[in-house]
């Protein structure tokens, strides 16, 4: 209180191993959890056998488990400080559990913060971390949270320019690779036809009302990040893209009539990948940022068009 008193309202204070109830109305910013480390699970002086199961050491399992249980704490008692996130590569930590770390810190709403030196980074590594900005502030719901100390669904609610959408997470948090299967019915969405797209693999995939979404082989300790938009018949969709977790925030302008489909691409940054949008009838040309480029349209009617983004993006599909 004496802290609090003598910065003034003006700053922000983060508490860090502090008791949470004697934090209330003192903090702007608190610690939820364990500290990260480059391990999965406790590890002190190489050794695991005895303290793995240990709930408050610091390793990526038990950080993972406080950002989700404490996610909705989120934006109601404080911001929430899950720790640092880890993506070098010389961890003990596998591209699978960095990619969950980074899930989990993004889709929960929380501060973020790199602590690698980013200049050393390689570029499959940096681009997990620029793939989180803009941070997306609004916490997913925890949908399993009262049935499972460690739970693994999340469902995370979004509107924009180019419509809504559900952003639905699956955990694998068994020591092996698993098959993961999501439904509408399990997240507690309406019975429809999905368009589906799976951020980590890439994969986009028509979910149709009585089926399951079926991704095959998730690695252990690793996650999928799936953006489902309901099926609009005759209409363009935006699908998503590998620009941004959320597979859509990064839409700040969608205009659609008979003859071409216009969007606007914006990001707190410059860079390069992929978009992808469900396309009516034939493609005659795509342009971004007024320059005519290669786009691929699969048989599904998949349109997948690479863009440059710096800062702004500006894509037009014209149709025949």
């Amino acid at each position: 209180e004496a802290i609090r008193e003598a910065v003034g309202p003006g700053v922000t204070l983060l508490g860090c191993g502090a008791p949470f109830g004697g934090m209330l109305g003192l903090v702007e910013a608190m610690r939820i959890g364990a500290d990260v480390s480059g391990d999965w699970q406790p590890t002190f002086n190489g050794i695991q056998l005895f303290i793995k199961n240990e709930p408050a050491m610091p390793c990526a399992r038990n950080s993972i488990r406080n950002i989700i249980t404490r996610a909705n704490l989120h934006g109601h008692w404080w911001i929430n400080d899950p720790d640092c996130l880890m993506i070098r590569p010389d961890t003990h930590l596998s591209l699978a559990e960095v990619q969950s770390l980074a899930s989990a810190i993004a889709l929960t709403g929380g501060s973020l913060l790199v602590s690698d030196d980013l200049p050393r980074l390689p570029k499959e590594r940096l681009k997990i971390a620029e793939c989180l900005l803009p941070i997306m502030g609004d916490r997913a719901r925890v949908v399993d949270w009262f049935d499972s100390g460690m739970p693994s669904l999340l469902r995370s609610d979004q509107l924009n320019e180019s419509g809504e959408w559900h952003i639905l997470t699956k955990f694998n948090w068994q020591d092996k690779p698993y098959d993961l299967t999501l439904s509408a019915e399990e997240y507690q969405l309406p019975a429809g036809d999905y368009w589906v797209s799976d951020f980590w693999s890439g994969k986009t995939i028509l979910v149709n009302s009585d089926e399951r979404l079926w991704l095959e082989r998730i690695e252990a300790h690793g996650c999928a990040v799936t953006a489902w938009r309901k099926t609009l018949p005759g209409e363009a969709v935006y699908l998503g893209s590998d620009l941004h977790i959320s597979q859509g925030v990064e839409v700040a302008d969608w205009k659609v009539d008979h003859r071409e489909i216009k969007l606007t691409i914006r990001l707190p940054r410059k860079a390069e990948g992929r978009i992808k949008l469900w396309v009516p009838g034939e493609v005659h040309c795509v342009k971004v940022n007024e320059q005519t480029v290669n786009a691929q349209t699969n048989a599904d009617g998949i349109l997948s068009i690479p863009v440059v983004v710096d800062g702004f993006g500006h894509v037009v599909v014209e149709l025949k």
